[in-house]
């Protein structure tokens, strides 16, 4: 047999954290060699350890163990998730997941956006409904919409949540798009370095509330330049690459094009009330519709045999404590953590002791 690893685990949320403790310079696949040459001298094969010395620490596992490793983990989850259906394969009114660019702080919400997208006609995504969002280094787990735009003359064309968001959003209502120098003027002073810094601090920014064409005035854009004429100040997008979606995988995911190094000039509007807000990108993110959410008395809750007779005495417990039927109270409190402890010993694998004594079975 191989050498043994030593692993642990934390909880993350819902989800299980695997750790691995540093054992050595590594392990064999052939048990009683303890070294790379002597292994492979006798035809095993020697992988390498997450650290090279037995320092007793803990690190995520570096190391591929095939058919090694069986996690049991049970739990109630909170949602489930629908077979999932993606564009490209279906009509956009059938399909359930979408794939984002990433995200912007909206009026202090956190909304996802995407390129050159209508996302109105994912008619899935609604308002009030919950969604999934998977793919996202901050954001995965639930959310609820609460508004869905399209793009153009709007505050945000994106998926708006209720989740709260924390982000600096640039708004003026007295702006113009120019089309000869391809530029937004007249912005107040600082306000621009002020609310997106520079080009290196922010590399992206998403635009919105034009009334113009979205090719050239709405979307993700990148590469801009703030400029400073006096008492006049713009941002400049005379060499900027502006972003989409260029085609679809078979699942569904969007190839997220590096942007057009030359775009068309931007159309004239001075009707004002252009926002614009520093972009998270977050390519490959998405977003999925039809989440059944337990958010009601008539949900079925997914617990195992053992666990919902013991949530019977549990709810029992607490209907005697509030009328005051101590007594009852605490048999029913003791007959909850028995049932508790029953389901626990039967998922323990492998031989188990029994003695003589009062408590051996008869």
């Amino acid at each position: 047999m191989a050498s043994n690893r030593k692993y642990a685990y934390y909880l993350r949320g819902n989800q299980i954290a695997l750790i691995e403790e540093g054992l050595g310079s590594g392990v064999c696949s052939l048990s009683g060699y303890s070294n790379q040459t002597t292994c492979e001298a006798a035809g095993g094969t020697w992988t390498e350890n997450v650290t090279g010395s037995d320092d007793g620490l803990y690190s995520s596992p570096a190391a591929t163990v095939a058919a090694g490793l069986e996690i049991e983990y049970a739990y109630s989850p909170k949602y489930q998730l629908p077979t999932i259906t993606s564009h490209g394969s279906m009509p956009i009114t059938q399909v359930n997941r979408v794939f984002m660019d990433g995200w912007i702080a909206a009026d202090g919400y956190l909304t996802f956006c995407k390129a050159k997208t209508d996302l109105t006609g994912f008619s899935k995504i609604a308002v009030d409904s919950s969604i999934y969002v998977g793919g996202s280094s901050r954001w995965t787990g639930i959310h609820k919409v609460k508004a869905v735009q399209q793009p153009g003359d709007v505050m945000h064309g994106g998926i708006q949540t209720y989740t709260r968001a924390s982000g600096a959003a640039l708004q003026d209502n007295g702006v113009l798009w120019q089309t000869d120098d391809n530029q937004i003027s007249g912005f107040t002073p600082f306000s621009i370095t002020e609310t997106l810094g520079t080009p290196d601090d922010t590399p992206y920014i998403w635009i919105m509330g034009s009334t113009e064409a979205r090719d050239t005035n709405w979307g993700l854009f990148s590469e801009w330049q703030p400029k400073d004429d006096g008492f006049d100040f713009t941002l400049d997008f005379a060499t900027t690459k502006q972003h989409f979606w260029q085609s679809f995988h078979p699942d569904g995911g969007g190839i997220f094009d590096s942007g057009r190094t030359t775009r068309a000039a931007a159309m004239e509007d001075d009707t004002g009330g252009i926002y614009v807000y520093p972009f998270n990108l977050e390519v490959g993110s998405y977003i999925v519709a039809d989440v059944d959410v337990l958010d009601s008395e008539s949900d079925t809750i997914d617990v195992p045999d053992y666990l919902s007779k013991a949530l019977v005495y549990y709810v029992k417990a607490r209907i005697a404590e509030d009328t005051g039927q101590m007594d009852g109270r605490e048999y029913f409190m003791r007959e909850f953590k028995i049932m508790l402890e029953k389901h626990e010993s039967a998922r323990i694998w492998g031989p188990r002791m029994v003695s003589s004594g009062p408590f051996a079975i008869k």
